[in-house]
């Protein structure tokens, strides 16, 4: 078959492989093209994920309970975090039931946040954060001097766990009291420890050492 020479360049027909070429060139730069869209869908969910959750600045959160160096804070949006602080702060437990700042220069509670105590002019590092998710709170929650309703729940002292059963059912502290944990939660308690540190507040206990919680029934 006598190929068709008469809509090719003088250059073209005296390079045979241009056209092929040509057609690499073109698929190289659909890919390309590829590759910077998937970069700017990229780009574009990681900037929805840091609008979400980072927050360059101070935010007031609601003091649940302080224990020492620890402390349960709780959000406006209901989610509580178990902090450990630094050195400084040293009337935190003052203000349990308060508000006080949490200063994050990156995502809340991320590497270089602070604890800051307006009204006495305290500061001091937190050093360690565990998110508890959201903890349940009344259905009328007092009013603060900051404007929005703090979530607010009944804690008891901290405690420390004396026996329990091998299932995780039943938890024994050292006060004697008996709590019955929820079967849904029995996974995660039957890994506790006897002389771990926990709280409870408003039917559920929080392990002080790791984070976890658990709903509880108290049976005596």
């Amino acid at each position: 078959m006598t190929q068709n020479i008469f809509h090719k360049t003088p250059f073209e027909v005296h390079n045979p492989r241009l056209k092929k070429g040509r057609s690499i060139g073109c698929g190289f730069a659909r890919f390309l093209g590829f590759k910077r869209l998937l970069f700017i869908l990229l780009f574009s969910t990681m900037h929805t994920f840091l609008a979400h959750n980072v927050h360059g600045g101070a935010e007031y959160v609601y003091v649940q309970k302080s224990m020492n160096d620890k402390a349960i804070v709780v959000r406006f949006n209901g989610n509580a975090c178990l902090i450990e602080k630094g050195v400084g702060c040293l009337s935190l437990w003052r203000y349990e039931g308060k508000t006080i700042l949490i200063n994050s220069p990156g995502i809340f509670l991320g590497v270089g946040s602070e604890l800051l105590i307006p009204d006495l002019g305290q500061k001091c590092r937190i050093w360690n954060s565990q998110f508890l998710g959201a903890i349940k709170t009344p259905s009328s929650p007092p009013s603060t001097d900051h404007g929005k309703p703090p979530p607010r729940v009944d804690c008891t002292d901290k405690h420390w766990i004396q026996s329990k059963s091998n299932d995780g059912s039943i938890i024994i502290l050292e006060d004697m009291s008996a709590w019955k944990v929820d079967a849904i939660n029995r996974v995660d308690s039957m890994l506790w420890l006897p002389t771990e540190e926990v709280i409870v507040c408003s039917g559920e206990m929080i392990n002080l050492n790791n984070g976890a919680k658990v709903g509880v029934t108290k049976l005596k």
